[in-house]
């Protein structure tokens, strides 16, 4: 599987009405670099965005790229506006899956194994 296929962004996200606030989980799977230019646009289309907290943060070696997952609230009009052309031409899935779990480190787990697996790169 070529690198560039493995490259890609993964969202998906929570809302609530009052008050108004979108409750993000990103997993993004690039160069460092990248991950770090795909931020900077994130926090400049979904503006107000609160800080990113890191789920988990770690180096696939085979594909020479990083994967990073976020969480973050936005309080931006509506998540179904979102240009996603602004911030990434690449992959980008809506997952469903990527959402809190119970245990604390339980999306942690869930994307780490995912991850161990290809269960997002298929």
């Amino acid at each position: 599987m070529a690198n560039e296929t493995k490259r890609q962004i993964r969202w998906e996200v929570r809302s609530e009405d009052y008050p108004p606030v979108h409750h993000f989980c990103m997993l993004i799977v690039n160069k460092r670099r990248e991950i770090a230019r795909i931020q900077q646009r994130l926090k400049e289309v979904l503006q107000p965005t609160d800080e990113f907290r890191i789920i988990t943060d770690r180096y696939i070696t085979k594909a020479d790229v990083v994967y990073h997952a976020i969480e973050f609230d936005s309080y931006m009009p509506s998540p179904t506006q979102i240009p996603w052309e602004k911030i990434y031409q690449g992959k980008v899935i809506r997952d469903r899956n990527l959402n809190p779990r119970t245990k604390t480190e339980g999306l942690a787990n869930y994307i780490d194994e995912g991850i161990r697996k290809g269960t997002f790169f298929s």
